[in-house]
């Protein structure tokens, strides 16, 4: 019995002691918990609208710049025309050929002003045109619908250029030992403008280091615009797409044929980042497959663009 009255006056202070500590320890926890939730910082969602501003490299595919090299096209429209090079130094009227030959002989001294005519075949127009990587701008918008999720609208402008050689066997000059011709090489260009208007959706991905990785998809709008195709003598140019002004005299100050717009579209991906809550700084890839309209010539193909984004 003794041992009995030992154990619980050995056990009860024990018990007594662990439940008030159990107590004390639970009261303290919540206690530390109820302070931790109210000293946690509460974060906004990002929904909302924000707008940015796109400048970045435009590469556009080369599949469609050898339209520009000289062959030529029958008809753009009703009052414009698109002469081969052969047909612009040797029919249209504007230059004669004669005229031609004595810018021929004037740009270069070298042969000394013994031109007295000259060919172009089928073998003198360029097949490897290609455009030139141009600089385009953008404005975009975008709705979040939270921090994830977004809807972006887009659209940018840019001029591009495409650029070759042509040449011509020359008639008249001393023929060099060891060839069969006289063959000069020429300058011939071609500029277009490229509308894009882009529609999609926008997924953005956060991590512990201040970037954000984003990704997207949509239907691109895409619009094409002859602006000039030039054969060049020397530093003179020649240009291939007359209008005529309705009594058939022929003026080189081309006024393009109407903006021809077809339906494509894109992904695009990047990193983008905040400065001081307010203002977004990003960088990323547009991939897009476009239906480029030039002409008659209508042709897909892939574009890229390489932009870097300013907004807030």
């Amino acid at each position: 019995m003794k041992y009995i009255l030992y154990s619980i006056c050995i056990l009860f202070p024990a018990l007594l002691w662990g439940q008030l500590k159990t107590e004390t320890d639970y009261s303290t926890k919540s206690e530390l918990a109820i302070w931790s939730y109210e000293e946690e910082p509460f974060e906004e969602s990002a929904k909302g609208f924000t707008f940015a501003i796109d400048l970045g490299i435009y590469l556009a595919s080369k599949k469609t710049a050898n339209i520009y090299n000289g062959l030529g096209l029958s008809q753009i429209n009703n009052q414009t025309l698109w002469w081969s090079i052969g047909e612009r130094f040797t029919e249209v009227g504007i230059n004669t050929q004669a005229q031609i030959v004595q810018d021929i002989n004037d740009s270069y001294p070298e042969y000394n002003g013994t031109v007295t005519d000259f060919e172009i075949g089928g073998d003198d127009y360029p097949f490897d045109m290609n455009y030139s990587p141009k600089l385009y701008f953008g404005l975009n918008a975008t709705y979040h619908f939270s921090d994830y999720w977004a809807v972006v609208a887009k659209s940018s402008i840019a001029n591009l250029k495409s650029t070759a050689v042509y040449t011509m066997e020359l008639l008249g000059p001393s023929i060099p030992q060891n060839a069969s011709a006289v063959i000069q090489q020429f300058d011939i260009t071609g500029e277009e403008q490229r509308l894009h208007f882009d529609l999609g959706f926008k997924n953005t991905s956060y991590n512990d280091y201040g970037f954000q990785w984003f990704w997207g998809a949509g239907m691109s709008l895409v619009g094409s615009k002859i602006l000039s195709n030039t054969a060049f003598i020397g530093t003179n140019p020649y240009e291939l797409i007359l209008q005529n002004n309705g009594n058939n005299q022929f003026l080189t100050e081309f006024n393009s044929a109407q903006t021809a717009f077809n339906v494509g579209y894109y992904a695009t991906t990047g990193w983008e980042m905040e400065y001081k809550e307010r203002y977004d700084f990003g960088i990323g890839f547009n991939l897009s497959r476009d239906v480029i309209e030039l002409g008659p010539n209508e042709e897909s193909v892939w574009n890229k663009r390489i932009y870097v984004s300013f907004g807030i």
